[in-house]
């Protein structure tokens, strides 16, 4: 049992976060910014589109946690804005700060749903739909899961004389969603999570615990 808060991502309110203080993580020069803030961040209902790597998988995104991760990334931004010479060690106007920010979102330019790039490590706890822990190679293309993230940092690096940043945002936990039934009474596939699930979010059982903050089970997912 964890006794960390998970918060439903729709409660997140990304204008109470805080930044920490730079911390150097390697010798290349790269930095993390730990952003204060909640503990766990709990997604929507999400499909796994294309087959999983070794270390980390592809997610698609409804309109709801599109404009929340939007939202962070701005919140950063402007924070960089702000604090240009403290992050990258000198006074940059802001369009050359934007232009160094890379995005965890892709967009396509054929009308598909956007995706993150979700990486975790071998600890990271998968658990099924009857909340038992299932091995990591039950995931597989057209997965539906919902994950609880650990709270975003900010990673800065220099590579070949090129700084970037970007947000980052650590896998914690995965469920695996059942199935939503039709109102015929039929298993939806995906359809089910691309129109129903994925865009109002909540037919698979999160409205009903949203607003909870606490951790009463073996795993941490709100109910």
């Amino acid at each position: 049992m964890t006794d960390k808060v998970v918060v439903y991502y729709r409660n997140v309110d990304v204008s109470l976060f805080s930044f920490g203080a730079i911390e150097n993580v390697g010798k290349n020069g790269s930095k993390m910014i730990y952003i204060k803030g909640v503990e766990l961040i709990q997604t929507p209902r999400c499909k796994v589109p294309f087959d999983p790597f070794t270390n980390s998988f592809t997610l698609t995104i409804n309109e709801a946690f599109y404009h929340f991760l939007r939202e962070l990334e701005n919140v950063v931004i402007d924070e960089a804005i702000r604090k240009s010479f403290v992050w990258f060690g000198a006074e940059l106007g802001e369009q050359m700060i934007r232009g160094m920010f890379k995005s965890v979102i892709t967009e396509s330019d054929k009308g598909y749903m956007p995706t993150i790039k979700v990486p975790y490590y071998e600890e990271c706890e998968f658990f099924g739909s009857d909340n038992e822990i299932v091995e990591k190679k039950t995931l597989v293309k057209g997965s539906y899961v919902r994950l609880l993230l650990s709270f975003p940092k900010v990673s800065i690096k220099k590579r070949c004389g090129i700084t970037t940043f970007h947000l980052c945002m650590e896998l914690y936990q995965l469920k695996f969603a059942p199935l939503v039934k039709h109102h015929s009474g039929e298993h939806s596939g995906e359809h089910s999570g691309e129109h129903s699930g994925e865009h109002s979010g909540e037919h698979s059982g999160e409205h009903s615990g949203e607003h909870s903050r606490e951790c009463i089970q073996t795993f941490s997912f709100l109910e």
